[in-house]
């Protein structure tokens, strides 16, 4: 049986739990007011053990002892002095924290402003590094700085650039889009600066030159018409042909004329590119009833496919002098390459062979605004990196290139020889028939 007393607990009126009426203050929340619970509310308290057989008694427990009484932690609101206290120890930790970064920062910065002829430590780089990756280059650059400027003097012209002023330099020198921007402006100014002060003299050059070349053309002189048939032996057709000749200014004593058959689609000669020579003799007796033909070509469509090309090389006038393609040797290779291939570089070489030796490209003249800008960045940054560069040939990355122009108007200088010496100086290796 179960015996529980009534007003034996009493209900918190904080946390409404219940506990012994005994306590003076709740044991869940420390809570010293409390109510006593409705007489209808059940109440639980811990049952106690009847015996069975024992004699029914008085239902009276045994009082519980009493708990110890619990003191409620209360706040007290900190004085003036604790205050001062608490906001000294925080400005203190502050303090401690910027230091302790503005260390860091100043070993940082003290580092970078080391000068670039003293090395620095391998785990410093990584760290610089791992913080800049663009750091990696500039160390770089270093380290061909200290390979190539090795005397003492040069290092006591330029031991004021330290790494910091080495990577502020080389983020210009090293970057598309500076480069991208002073070749834009360099551009704008290069046609109305540069180029258009050259072209009076320049057109002057190639008017000398055009006049030259026609009157030293012995083409001029004799016209040679080439007429095409066909030969039959009887057993086969050949291509066959005779020259009709015209000379516009006069009797001629002499002439040296190359011919030869070239394919139509292919622009090539026959006979392994193998040309026919002929005297002005020769010519003349070559006529419809001479039957000139090609003995192992059987081909009766031959001249649908083929057509014939002739080459005066040269020719002797009435007075003995000699008009010859050799005499284009004299006109200047650039001259000959702007007349072969008329374009921007060819018109260059043209005015630095025989206008102006200092005179500039397009791209030179970007380039060397480009460097200009360089050096008003830093001046003495952009000395030291470009002798190295002078140097070392490009042992430093760099956005900014050379132009490589000489190269393209060699080759074309040589092209466009070639092309105008094929009736000249090349035809003489070719075969020449007794006619």
């Amino acid at each position: 049986m179960l015996n529980i007393q009534k007003n034996s607990v009493r209900r918190c009126e904080r946390c409404n739990h219940l506990f012994n009426a005994r306590l003076q203050a709740c044991p869940y929340c420390h809570h010293t007011s409390a109510s006593e619970p409705p007489a209808d509310e059940p109440v639980a308290e811990a049952p106690v053990a009847v015996e069975p057989d024992a004699a029914p008694a008085a239902s009276v427990s045994a009082p519980a002892p009493p708990a110890p009484p619990v003191r409620q932690c209360e706040r007290k609101p900190l004085s003036k002095r604790q205050k001062r206290g608490v906001l000294s120890a925080i400005l203190v930790a502050g303090l401690l924290l910027i230091g302790f970064f503005g260390w860091k920062m100043w070993e940082s910065r003290h580092r970078l402003d080391t000068s670039v002829f003293e090395t620095l430590p391998a785990a410093e780089v990584d760290r610089l590094v791992a913080k800049d990756p663009n750091f990696a280059r500039v160390y770089e650059a270093s380290e061909a700085i200290r390979h190539y400027i090795t005397t003492a003097e040069e290092r006591q012209t330029y031991k004021e650039i330290t790494y910091a002023r080495l990577q502020d330099y080389l983020s210009y020198y090293q970057s598309e889009t500076f480069a991208s921007e002073q070749r834009d402006k360099a551009l704008q100014r290069y046609e109305q600066q540069v180029r258009q002060p050259m072209m009076p003299k320049f057109l002057e050059e190639k008017k000398k030159w055009d006049k030259f070349l026609r009157e030293h053309d012995p083409a001029q002189y004799l016209i040679v018409s080439v007429i095409t048939s066909y030969y039959s032996d009887g057993w086969s057709t050949h291509p066959a042909w005779h020259f009709s000749l015209s000379m516009p200014k006069g009797r001629l004593n002499d002439a040296q004329v190359d011919y030869g058959f070239v394919q139509r689609d292919a622009d090539s000669l026959l006979y392994n590119g193998n040309m026919f020579s002929a005297s002005l003799l020769d010519l003349e007796q070559t006529k419809a009833d001479s039957k000139r033909y090609l003995t192992y070509v059987f081909d009766e469509n031959f001249w649908d496919t083929h057509m014939p090309r002739v080459v005066v090389k040269s020719v002797t006038l009435s007075d003995r002098t000699v008009i010859s393609l050799a005499d284009r040797e004299q006109v200047p290779a650039t001259m000959l390459a702007y007349m072969a291939d008329a374009n921007a570089n060819t018109e260059c070489a043209v005015i630095k062979d025989l206008v102006d030796a200092n005179y500039q490209s397009v791209d030179e003249y970007a380039y060397a605004e480009t460097l200009r800008a360089l050096g008003e960045k830093d001046k003495l940054c952009h000395e030291l990196v470009q002798k190295v560069q002078s140097v070392a040939g490009g042992a430093i990355g760099s956005a900014v290139t050379p132009p490589s122009v000489e190269e393209a108007l060699e080759e074309e200088a040589e092209v466009a020889t070639d092309v105008f010496e094929t009736a000249a100086d090349a035809l003489d290796d070719f075969l020449n028939t007794d006619w």
